[in-house]
Order: structure tokens, then C-alpha cells, then sequence
């Protein structure tokens, strides 16, 4: 996920929410359980393939030359190795969510002043 926009913060500050905090974190979470899902679902279909591949060459249904099997296994591989680094970067979320909480707090005392910049510079 792209770091939120400020221009999307200085609306979530200047707009009349009992709790903007709360926003964030709803959105945090929901970005976060995507990442996750996104992984699993990754990861579960290179697992998917890799048990097809090995039950096949268990029961000698492949008629495949060496290199065919090695590229079969670099896609199990590969598609793997992408579900680790989707759920990887599934980490930097908190870290976004906190930047995002300190900077909103950051923002609220100059919501006036965005307000009145908003509100002469539409006319």
C-alpha cells in the first residue's frame, strides 16, 4: 500500500468525524486482512501445485525430460517465494498506521487554517 496521501489526511482532519483515528485504523485493518489474505491465497496455490507435481512423479505419470520438471518446480519455486514476500511486506503496515496517527495529531491544531486556505482559495 502507497503511504496515505496527505491531501486524504488533511480531509480526514478537517472533516467533522467524532473519531478520525478510528478511520485510520478501520482502514489499516482492512488494507491489512487484503495483505494477508492476498499471501495465503499465494501461498496456497504454489502448495496446491507442489503436492500436484510431487503426487505425479510419485505415481510415474510424468513423461516430462529433466528440464521440464526442473522448470516445474522453479514455478512451484517461485510462486512460493512470492507468497512470502507479499505476507513480508504485510509488516510495514503497523509502522504506516503509527506515521499515519502521529501525523494526523500533527495536523489537527492547523485544521483552521486549512479551512479558511479551502475556502478562499474555491472562490
Amino acid at each position: 500500500m502507497k503511504d496515505i496521501r496527505l491531501k486524504d489526511l488533511l480531509d480526514l482532519a478537517t472533516a467533522e468525524t467524532a473519531n478520525p483515528q478510528e478511520e485510520i485504523q478501520q482502514m489499516y485493518k482492512w488494507h491489512f486482512e487484503r495483505g494477508v489474505t492476498a499471501s495465503k491465497l499465494v501461498l496456497g496455490s504454489g502448495a496446491s501445485l507442489l503436492a500436484g507435481l510431487l503426487l505425479a512423479l510419485l505415481r510415474d505419470d510424468l513423461t516430462l525430460v529433466p528440464w521440464q520438471l526442473a522448470l516445474a518446480f522453479s514455478g512451484v519455486a517461485v510462486t512460493l517465494m512470492y507468497g512470502v514476500f507479499r505476507f513480508y511486506r504485510t509488516r510495514r503496515i503497523h509502522a504506516e498506521f503509527i506515521a499515519s496517527l502521529v501525523l494526523l495529531r500533527q495536523i489537527r491544531p492547523l485544521t483552521r487554517f486549512v479551512e479558511l486556505y479551502r475556502s478562499t482559495r474555491s472562490h
